[in-house]
């Protein structure tokens, strides 16, 4: 199983390319220094096994490297970052 970076998403597939997790995020309108992170799905048979968050910490390189802010929408990113002060770091004011 392996992460792969597509148009304003990243996904986690097996070896069959089968999309088994999903973090989606897009530019927030109107500013391109911000993504919005709008979703983040895992099969319910791997969850519990912290897929979600590699998705997210994948996310976060991702944006470190690009110079931009996050804006969790999803209700799985707006816990994540309530509960993380390393991610409200890079919340979006």
């Amino acid at each position: 199983m392996k992460f792969n970076f597509k148009q304003n998403k990243i996904v986690y597939q097996d070896n069959l390319a089968h999309e088994l997790a999903v973090i989606e995020y897009q530019p927030k309108n109107g500013d391109n220094t911000i993504w919005e992170i709008t979703r983040t799905f895992v099969d319910p048979q791997l969850r519990g096994q912290g897929i979600a968050q590699k998705l997210l910490s994948q996310l976060v390189t991702l944006a470190i490297a690009n110079n931009k802010k996050l804006d969790p929408i999803c209700s799985y990113a707006v816990a994540a970052f309530a509960r993380d002060p390393k991610l409200q770091a890079l919340q979006a004011k």
